[in-house]
């Protein structure tokens, strides 16, 4: 064969001497260089082969064929070293990612699995699996994520089966009860839309109410049977309908049942994000927007920080419809209005320009026999509470809107109402005053 078994190219055959020489001089390969191929001679009639009569091309030709042999071995024997040395860096670089999963802290895990939780989220699944291949961090319990994909998918009695399997891990003493129920509802509503109403009322009577809790919800549920419309029942439930979105939701309200090491609260990462943006906004000596900064309004890669540049300071208008001393002023909660007090015993309403700032007068109510001390406004900007000095044992409340006295409340001519306050519900509020009273 003129292939060479060590991957070589085949030895260019030696010029043949048509003339033979004596048998003494035939050429026979060392038995240690097999690749050597034998050569025979282009007659026929001749039983052996000979080389030229030179013999120092004979020599030269032998050192050429013992080259190209050394040439041949040392290339494999590179081969054999690359391969070798390339399995040895892949075994060290594996030995390495482990020697670091060792080394990881706890507080890098839990960022790791905010980290995944976010990218899930927002669809990146092949990314979130090479994070949890590289790292060796799951995101939740193999359990809690059977649990989930069973959910997602409205297999529903597999879903209660699971969730049984996981009931050790519920601190909430009705927490188990809860999850069935919310499950068994969506199951209902999901029924409904399918027009399988006989199926929803089973699964009412047999399976939601045999949990034997939110009895009031529970007679809710029955009065969307009697829905001629889906589109109805849905808005009356403000359920959004059966596909991701609400089961989406349905799963956000059972994670907060689980606790964080078996399955992450929903949107853990954009919840941590969002504190810290309060917590700076609350640190902002100069912020002066209105409402919470969220997510979207800041930039995450470094600290929310106003400057001073952002403060008003310059004057746009100065207000000069009381006649002495204003002691009190305070624009309400939607920036719409301003409302002043002073010692001359007028409340005064000015209407606020979002765009242009500029202020109108509104309404000029008066009574207020010791003057106006203290301004309240209620959380939706309609009414507002105006309290006098020391002396006075009374407040008044005024409808903005109407443009009239709705109350004037006192109890005793020993009271001291100075300042108050309204609830965040906007029906009720607080009282009192320097002298130790509070209603």
């Amino acid at each position: 064969s003129d292939e060479d078994v060590a991957g070589c190219p085949p030895p260019k055959r030696a010029r043949l001497n048509p003339n033979p020489i004596p048998s003494t001089k035939h050429f026979n390969p060392p038995s240690s260089s097999p690749s050597i191929p034998t050569m025979h001679s282009s007659d026929p009639t001749t039983s052996n082969s000979s080389l030229d009569n030179n013999p120092t091309d004979t020599t030269n030709h032998l050192e050429r064929l013992k080259q190209q042999s050394q040439h041949c071995n040392g290339n494999a024997h590179t081969n054999h070293s690359t391969s070798t040395s390339t399995s040895t860096s892949i075994s060290t670089q594996t030995h390495s990612n482990q020697v670091n999963l060792q080394l990881l802290t706890n507080s890098q895990k839990e960022i790791l699995r905010l980290v995944g939780q976010h990218l899930q989220s927002i669809g990146l699944s092949n990314t979130v699996e090479s994070l949890i291949t590289e790292s060796g961090c799951v995101l939740e319990n193999e359990q809690a994520s059977n649990f989930r994909e069973l959910i997602m998918l409205g297999k529903w009695t597999e879903a209660l089966v699971a969730l049984d399997q996981l009931k050790q891990y519920i601190e909430e003493q009705d927490g188990i009860l809860q999850m069935k129920y919310l499950i068994l509802e969506q199951k209902y509503f999901e029924l409904i839309e399918d027009n399988q109403p006989m199926d929803a009322l089973y699964c009412l009577r047999n399976e939601i109410r045999l949990l034997n809790i939110r009895i009031e919800r529970t007679h809710q549920l029955t009065a969307f049977l009697m829905f001629n419309s889906i589109k109805d029942m849905c808005k009356a439930a403000s359920w959004s309908g059966k596909g991701f979105a609400s089961r989406e939701s349905l799963m956000e309200k059972l994670q907060k049942y689980f606790p964080p090491n078996i399955m992450l609260p929903p949107k853990r990462l954009e919840s941590l994000l969002s504190q810290a943006i309060e917590f700076q906004q609350d640190r902002c000596t100069y912020h002066i927007k209105p409402g919470k900064l969220s997510i979207d309004d800041v930039s995450l890669l470094q600290d929310h920080a106003c400057t001073k540049h952002t403060l008003p300071c310059v004057t746009i208008r100065t207000l000069t419809e009381h006649t002495d001393e204003v002691w009190f002023c305070k624009f309400s909660p939607d920036g719409t209005k301003l409302a002043t007090g002073s010692k001359d015993g007028n409340l005064i309403i000015y209407d606020v320009d979002m765009e242009t700032y500029e202020i109108k007068l509104r309404k000029q109510f008066d009574g207020h026999t010791f003057g106006i001390g203290c301004i309240a406004w209620c959380p939706f900007s309609r009414y507002i509470i105006a309290c006098g000095t020391d002396e006075c044992n009374e407040i008044l409340i005024w409808d903005v809107h109407r443009e009239e006295q709705r109350s004037r409340i006192n109890h005793t001519t020993d009271d001291s109402l100075t300042c108050a306050a309204w609830l965040p519900c906007g029906t009720r509020f607080v009282c009192g005053g320097s002298r130790g009273q509070f209603y």
